[in-house]
Parts: C-alpha cells; sequence; structure tokens
C-alpha cells in the first residue's frame, strides 16, 4: 500500500516541494468561501453543534456550500451521539469520524488541506 500524499505546507516546511511533482500552487482548487446556510429542520443539538462549527471553521474558507450535506451528515450523527451516549452504534461512530475528517474538523485532516481561496469563482 502507498504512502499517503502529504500536504503541499509539509513539502515546504522540509524543503522537498518540488512544482513539476506537486503542481503549481496558482493552478490549485480555488473555492468560494460561503459557509451553508443552517437548515430549520435540524435537531436541537445539530443546530448548536452547526454554530459551533461555523464558529470555528468559517473565516477558514474550508468548509464551502458544497460541504453542506456532509456538514449537515456530521451534526445529525453528533446530535444522536450526544442523545445514546454508550448506545451510540460503533458503525455510526466510524461514519462520524469519516465526516468530521471529509470536512477538516480532525487534526490530521486539516493539515492535508490546500484551499486558495478566489471570492470570484462561483464553484
Amino acid at each position: 500500500m502507498a504512502n499517503k500524499r502529504k500536504p503541499d505546507n509539509i513539502h515546504l516546511l522540509k524543503n522537498t516541494y518540488r512544482k513539476d511533482r506537486h503542481g503549481d500552487p496558482k493552478k490549485k482548487l480555488k473555492v468560494n468561501a460561503k459557509f451553508p446556510t443552517q437548515p430549520a429542520w435540524l435537531p436541537k443539538d445539530a443546530k448548536a453543534e452547526w454554530a459551533r462549527i461555523k464558529k470555528i471553521m468559517e473565516k477558514s474558507g474550508v468548509i464551502t456550500m458544497g460541504d453542506a450535506t456532509v456538514l449537515i451528515q456530521y451534526c445529525l450523527l453528533y446530535s444522536e451521539m450526544k442523545d445514546l451516549k454508550e448506545e451510540f452504534p460503533a458503525a455510526k461512530h466510524a461514519q462520524l469520524r469519516v465526516a468530521a475528517a471529509e470536512l477538516g474538523l480532525t487534526p490530521v485532516a486539516r493539515s492535508k488541506i490546500t484551499v486558495i481561496k478566489d471570492d470570484d469563482n462561483e464553484f
């Protein structure tokens, strides 16, 4: 099994970044950093988690409108975990961990994120 790709910032720190191998940073993914709107139908605990995530991540521009579905899934699973505590199934715990990683909510996931902000880009 191949090693996981190291983020560009690690290559820059270790002085191993090569434009021919890691790509031109100017051509990397550009995103519109608008944070998704919270759905009104979320349960109370899910809304509280959404607000907590928004407060932490909104300025980073990592979570965008395209991540709304994963963010909703994460907040619903978090709310369910909070309600069920010890009875929360392992399979759902795994889903919660995956959703958190996809949103960049874990230290390892955040270290791998490379985002160039571009407010003019509609995607």
